[in-house]
């Protein structure tokens, strides 16, 4: 299916860390590879965009594209290049690099996924989108390394769902997040609003970013990736030794 899920405490999370679809059968695929859902118990948290329609079009083109998923899209180029309503050309793939869980003391157990994927491999610098997973009672945590050479435009986006109510979402760089309301095609023909938060910026690679799901704490730890980029606030319950863990995953890929 291309589908992994993860389950902790009462959080449980669907990735994208395979292929779009059967190569076979690519018609209802979209570009959402390394996107991911999640929910705590029968709450949805973190959501795409869904699907509205069939009918080839603007509309059917964006519930299709990257930035309508919880992943990165790079120098405003597409994933999988979409054609008509039903046609697919040029796409990568994802494959799960390695996962498992960390029993932390104080914070029970966290299950935790890392995947990458080559869907820009074709772009100058080959550009590669790796992004660790992890789940815990305290929340998600996504963290996103992209690798290799040159300067490139690079947006993440996080939709979540109406239904979250207040829960706490914190970008994992220093760079502005622009968040807006946005569409949200849970049942088909039908919409509803979300919430989108945006991080878009110009940066030269390798680059690293992400963002937590959980409790807000002013109090909290901060550590800094190997060249400082990336900021890890890891408030509420979420544990040091989870950051620890993080940052070794930052420099096992360098």
């Amino acid at each position: 299916s291309g589908l992994v899920a993860l389950a902790a405490g009462e959080w449980r999370a669907v990735v994208r860390a395979g292929r779009h679809a059967p190569d076979e059968q690519m018609g209802h695929a979209h570009a959402d590879l390394l996107s991911l859902e999640a929910s705590f118990g029968a709450t949805r948290v973190v959501s795409d965009t869904g699907t509205l329609l069939y009918d080839p079009g603007p509309e059917r083109q964006r519930v299709r594209g990257t930035l309508a998923h919880n992943t990165l899209r790079i120098d405003g180029c597409e994933q999988l290049e979409a054609w008509g309503s039903f046609r697919v050309g040029r796409r990568g793939r994802a494959r799960v690099l390695c996962r498992g869980e960390a029993r932390l003391p104080g914070s029970g157990t966290w299950r935790w996924l890392s995947a990458s994927h080559d869907a820009y491999r074709w772009r100058p610098g080959r550009p590669m989108h790796h992004r660790l997973v992890a789940l815990g009672d305290a929340g998600l945590l996504l963290i996103d390394a992209v690798l290799g050479n040159g300067r490139h435009r690079i947006e993440s986006q996080l939709h979540v769902h109406p239904d979250a109510g207040d829960v706490a979402v914190e970008a994992l760089s220093a760079d502005p997040v622009r968040t807006q309301r946005a569409p949200l095609h849970e049942h088909f023909g039908e919409t509803r609003e979300m919430t989108r938060h945006t991080l878009e910026l110009s940066a030269a690679l390798p680059w690293y970013g992400g963002w937590r799901i959980g409790e807000p704490d002013p109090e909290a730890p901060e550590l800094s990736a190997p060249d400082g980029t990336l900021r890890l606030v890891l408030g509420g319950t979420f544990p040091l030794a989870l950051s620890v863990i993080a940052i070794i995953w930052l420099f096992e890929l360098l």
